[in-house]
């Protein structure tokens, strides 16, 4: 055999394992086509299209199609892309396969805006308060702060007993010494330059947010450095016509827990005091003396309280119970009656929404002569 001869088989059997295992890979591999859209069928670009369990992959162009050479049999396509759902498809030796991914914005964490930023609800819970509707009328109140006492961590709100006006709101504490310690109250997206929110009708607010932080507070600048009170009031809302009505009548009275002297008590008690600065020259307190309680009580110089006193020595021997007591809180307190009324009107369609109400409230103070009426609409 010569050296011709050994190279022409040499180079024959190459050519023969050559075909073989292109033979092969031709049998075991095929091409796969196809295009990945979106819930909405507009195509993906970018999303990664891969083989399972292999490194053969491929990423989606512009009008979303992508191509690629895939085994034969029991193959998988594993579908990604940064704001979808990862989705694996069985390719089952089809040669075009079209997949439509979804989109994944609805379980994202919810985020809370502050100002030109976004950060995570649960990096801010100590930073934003608030109440809904359903927190406002869990009990009846006249206004909206009311309606945020003891509701709302950080935030300190004073009561004020006279009808129509409202306490004093902190957040976080005392700020100042000279300056305003008031937050900044913005109603529907529009901050208020001067008052507050007692003028709105509590039946007519959806939510009360509280941003008590200053990084919450960003966009409104130092307006909002003694926080902000956010105010969303209602809106309409497609669907049936819904008429709403909300009545509530309250009554309140005045509860004095320090304890009073009867007439005859306090009388008693000046007798010992007088005793007690100068016992040798006074009767004791519980031996009474017309004419030591003659001079106690300044007979002569305050006949009105005389005349009084002197009933209990009616009979020439003291009897306390004779001596008339005066209610005087009685004399200028009265029951507290506060009667709030609202009904409201909601329904629309998708592009026309409509919302309105009208409240009117009469409160009726603890003091006479203190008295305070509220008409509000909104539409």
């Amino acid at each position: 055999m010569n050296y011709k001869t050994t190279l022409r088989r040499g180079i024959g059997i190459l050519m023969l394992l050559f075909f073989s295992t292109f033979i092969s890979f031709s049998q075991n591999n095929f091409k796969v086509t196809g295009k990945v859209t979106d819930e909405t069928g507009k195509p993906v670009e970018g999303a990664t299209v891969q083989v399972k369990g292999t490194a053969i992959a491929i990423a989606t162009i512009a009008d979303g199609s992508y191509s690629l050479l895939a085994p034969s049999g029991n193959s998988k396509l594993v579908i990604t892309s940064i704001g979808f759902t990862q989705l694996e498809i069985a390719i089952n030796d089809k040669s075009v396969v079209n997949i439509s991914i979804e989109n994944i914005s609805t379980s994202l964490t919810d985020v809370v805006v502050i100002g030109y930023a976004t950060v995570k609800k649960k990096d801010v819970t100590g930073a934003v308060a608030g109440i809904n509707q359903k927190d406002i009328r869990s009990r009846p109140v006249d206004n909206a702060l009311q309606a945020m006492q003891g509701k709302v961590a950080g935030v300190d709100i004073s009561s004020n007993e006279r009808p129509g006006q409202v306490g004093s709101i902190n957040i976080r504490g005392v700020r100042s010494l000279t300056a305003s310690n008031s937050p900044l109250f913005v109603v529907d997206g529009i901050p208020l330059t001067t008052g507050g929110i007692e003028y709105l009708n509590p039946n007519d607010i959806e939510t009360i947010d509280v941003l008590k932080d200053a990084s919450a507070t960003a966009i409104f600048g130092s307006r909002g450095a003694n926080g902000v009170v956010i105010v969303t009031t209602k809106q309409g809302k497609a669907g049936k016509l819904q008429i709403n009505l909300y009545n509530s009548l309250t009554t309140e009275s005045i509860k004095d827990f320090a304890p009073i002297m009867t007439a005859a008590e306090y009388i008693e008690f000046r007798r010992w005091a007088v005793y007690y600065s100068n016992p040798a020259g006074r009767p004791r307190g519980d031996n009474p003396n017309i004419t030591n309680d003659r001079d106690i009580f300044l007979a002569t110089a305050d006949p009105t309280a005389w005349k009084n006193i002197a009933q209990g020595w009616a009979t020439g021997t003291w009897d306390g119970s004779k001596v008339s007591n005066t209610d005087w809180t009685g004399l200028v307190s009265q029951t507290g009656i506060t009667s709030d009324n609202t009904i409201s009107v909601s329904g629309g369609t998708n592009k026309i929404k409509a919302y309105a109400s009208f409240g009117f409230l009469n409160n009726k103070g603890t003091s006479i002569g203190q008295k305070f009426t509220r008409y509000s609409g909104k539409t």
